[in-house]
Protein backbone atom coordinates (compact mmCIF):
# COMPACT_ATOMS: atom_id res chain seq x y z
CA UNK A 1 0.00 0.00 0.00
CA UNK A 2 1.33 3.43 -0.84
CA UNK A 3 -0.07 6.85 -0.17
CA UNK A 4 1.03 10.40 -0.83
CA UNK A 5 2.21 12.46 2.11
CA UNK A 6 0.13 15.42 3.06
CA UNK A 7 -0.41 17.37 6.24
CA UNK A 8 -3.86 16.86 7.75
CA UNK A 9 -6.02 19.86 8.57
CA UNK A 10 -6.55 20.22 12.32
CA UNK A 11 -9.97 21.22 13.65
CA UNK A 12 -11.40 21.73 17.10
CA UNK A 13 -14.87 20.55 18.04
CA UNK A 14 -15.96 24.20 18.04
CA UNK A 15 -14.76 24.53 14.43
CA UNK A 16 -16.89 21.54 13.43
CA UNK A 17 -19.89 23.24 15.06
CA UNK A 18 -19.23 26.62 13.39
CA UNK A 19 -18.54 25.30 9.89
CA UNK A 20 -21.15 25.20 7.18
CA UNK A 21 -21.67 21.92 5.40
CA UNK A 22 -19.13 21.52 2.62
CA UNK A 23 -15.76 20.09 1.63
CA UNK A 24 -13.25 19.22 4.36
CA UNK A 25 -10.52 17.91 2.09
CA UNK A 26 -9.23 15.29 -0.29
CA UNK A 27 -6.92 12.55 0.92
CA UNK A 28 -3.71 11.52 -0.77
CA UNK A 29 -3.74 8.70 -3.30
CA UNK A 30 -3.44 5.12 -2.07
CA UNK A 31 -2.73 2.02 -4.16
CA UNK A 32 -4.45 -1.15 -3.00
CA UNK A 33 -2.02 -4.08 -3.19
CA UNK A 34 -2.51 -7.85 -3.36
CA UNK A 35 -0.76 -8.36 0.05
CA UNK A 36 -3.10 -5.80 1.62
CA UNK A 37 -6.11 -7.63 0.17
CA UNK A 38 -4.76 -10.96 1.52
CA UNK A 39 -4.22 -9.41 4.98
CA UNK A 40 -7.79 -8.11 4.98
CA UNK A 41 -9.11 -11.57 4.02
CA UNK A 42 -7.21 -13.14 6.91
CA UNK A 43 -8.24 -10.45 9.41
CA UNK A 44 -11.92 -10.74 8.46
CA UNK A 45 -11.76 -14.58 8.33
CA UNK A 46 -12.50 -14.74 4.59
CA UNK A 47 -10.48 -17.92 4.28
CA UNK A 48 -11.53 -21.35 3.04
CA UNK A 49 -11.05 -22.87 6.50
CA UNK A 50 -13.45 -20.33 8.08
CA UNK A 51 -16.22 -19.81 5.47
CA UNK A 52 -17.59 -21.37 2.29
CA UNK A 53 -16.00 -19.33 -0.51
CA UNK A 54 -17.72 -21.18 -3.37
CA UNK A 55 -19.88 -18.19 -4.34
CA UNK A 56 -16.84 -15.86 -4.23
CA UNK A 57 -14.95 -18.23 -6.52
CA UNK A 58 -17.67 -17.62 -9.15
CA UNK A 59 -16.75 -13.92 -9.25
CA UNK A 60 -16.14 -13.19 -12.93
CA UNK A 61 -13.80 -10.29 -12.11
CA UNK A 62 -11.42 -12.70 -10.40
CA UNK A 63 -9.11 -12.31 -7.45
CA UNK A 64 -8.06 -8.76 -8.42
CA UNK A 65 -11.40 -7.38 -7.18
CA UNK A 66 -10.98 -5.42 -3.93
CA UNK A 67 -13.51 -6.28 -1.23
CA UNK A 68 -16.00 -3.46 -0.55
CA UNK A 69 -15.55 -3.84 3.19
CA UNK A 70 -11.82 -3.25 2.77
CA UNK A 71 -12.76 0.08 1.16
CA UNK A 72 -15.02 0.88 4.13
CA UNK A 73 -12.20 0.06 6.55
CA UNK A 74 -9.92 2.49 4.68
CA UNK A 75 -12.24 5.40 5.58
CA UNK A 76 -10.45 5.58 8.95
CA UNK A 77 -7.07 5.93 7.22
CA UNK A 78 -8.36 8.53 4.78
CA UNK A 79 -10.12 10.65 7.38
CA UNK A 80 -7.27 10.66 9.89
CA UNK A 81 -4.80 11.49 7.12
CA UNK A 82 -6.99 14.42 6.00
CA UNK A 83 -8.49 16.00 9.13
CA UNK A 84 -7.56 15.62 12.80
CA UNK A 85 -9.17 16.72 16.02
CA UNK A 86 -6.83 19.02 17.93
CA UNK A 87 -8.75 19.58 21.19
CA UNK A 88 -6.75 18.63 24.27
CA UNK A 89 -8.39 15.65 25.95
CA UNK A 90 -11.10 15.24 23.28
CA UNK A 91 -11.69 11.87 21.65
CA UNK A 92 -14.16 10.20 19.31
CA UNK A 93 -16.23 7.06 19.02
CA UNK A 94 -17.31 5.43 15.78
CA UNK A 95 -21.09 6.01 15.88
CA UNK A 96 -22.01 4.26 12.64
CA UNK A 97 -22.46 4.51 8.89
CA UNK A 98 -25.46 5.60 6.83
CA UNK A 99 -26.13 5.21 3.15
CA UNK A 100 -23.13 3.06 2.22
CA UNK A 101 -23.05 2.33 -1.52
CA UNK A 102 -20.49 0.38 -3.54
CA UNK A 103 -20.81 2.12 -6.90
CA UNK A 104 -17.91 0.89 -9.04
CA UNK A 105 -15.42 -1.95 -8.57
CA UNK A 106 -11.83 -1.36 -7.46
CA UNK A 107 -9.08 -3.72 -8.58
CA UNK A 108 -5.65 -4.50 -7.14
CA UNK A 109 -3.14 -1.92 -8.37
CA UNK A 110 -5.64 0.91 -8.82
CA UNK A 111 -5.17 4.18 -6.99
CA UNK A 112 -7.96 5.58 -4.86
CA UNK A 113 -8.51 8.66 -2.73
CA UNK A 114 -11.27 10.03 -0.54
CA UNK A 115 -13.21 13.27 -0.98
CA UNK A 116 -14.55 14.21 2.46
CA UNK A 117 -17.40 16.63 3.16
CA UNK A 118 -18.86 17.85 6.42
CA UNK A 119 -22.61 17.24 6.36
CA UNK A 120 -23.40 18.50 9.86
CA UNK A 121 -22.24 18.72 13.46
CA UNK A 122 -24.91 18.52 16.15
CA UNK A 123 -24.47 19.14 19.88
CA UNK A 124 -25.93 16.34 21.96
CA UNK A 125 -25.49 15.79 25.67
CA UNK A 126 -22.99 18.06 27.46
CA UNK A 127 -19.51 17.34 26.11
CA UNK A 128 -20.81 15.46 23.05
CA UNK A 129 -21.04 16.46 19.38
CA UNK A 130 -22.27 14.14 16.63
CA UNK A 131 -20.34 14.83 13.40
CA UNK A 132 -21.59 13.45 10.09
CA UNK A 133 -19.22 13.34 7.12
CA UNK A 134 -19.72 12.09 3.58
CA UNK A 135 -16.94 10.07 2.00
CA UNK A 136 -16.66 9.47 -1.73
CA UNK A 137 -13.79 7.25 -2.80
CA UNK A 138 -12.53 8.18 -6.25
CA UNK A 139 -10.75 5.70 -8.54
CA UNK A 140 -7.98 7.38 -10.52
CA UNK A 141 -9.00 7.81 -14.16
CA UNK A 142 -12.59 6.62 -13.66
CA UNK A 143 -15.73 8.73 -13.91
CA UNK A 144 -17.72 6.86 -11.24
CA UNK A 145 -16.68 6.68 -7.58
CA UNK A 146 -15.99 3.35 -5.92
CA UNK A 147 -17.88 4.09 -2.73
CA UNK A 148 -20.09 6.67 -1.10
CA UNK A 149 -20.81 6.56 2.64
CA UNK A 150 -21.98 8.86 5.41
CA UNK A 151 -19.94 8.31 8.56
CA UNK A 152 -21.10 9.37 12.01
CA UNK A 153 -18.53 10.10 14.75
CA UNK A 154 -19.38 11.05 18.32
CA UNK A 155 -16.81 13.57 19.54
CA UNK A 156 -16.44 13.71 23.31
CA UNK A 157 -14.89 16.14 25.73
CA UNK A 158 -16.55 14.86 28.86
CA UNK A 159 -16.30 11.99 31.23
CA UNK A 160 -16.28 8.40 29.98
CA UNK A 161 -19.26 7.61 32.22
CA UNK A 162 -21.37 10.14 30.27
CA UNK A 163 -21.50 7.78 27.27
CA UNK A 164 -22.05 4.50 29.12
Amino acid sequence: MSTTNQTPTEWTIEEFLRRQAGPIGVSGWLTVSRPQLAEFARASRLTADAVDLSVSLNNRWGSDLVDGFLLVSLLVHFEWATVRLRDEGAWALNYGLDRVRFIAPVFVGERIRDHIQLLDATPRNPGQVLVRTRHEIEIEGKSRPALSADWLSLYLTGDLEAVR
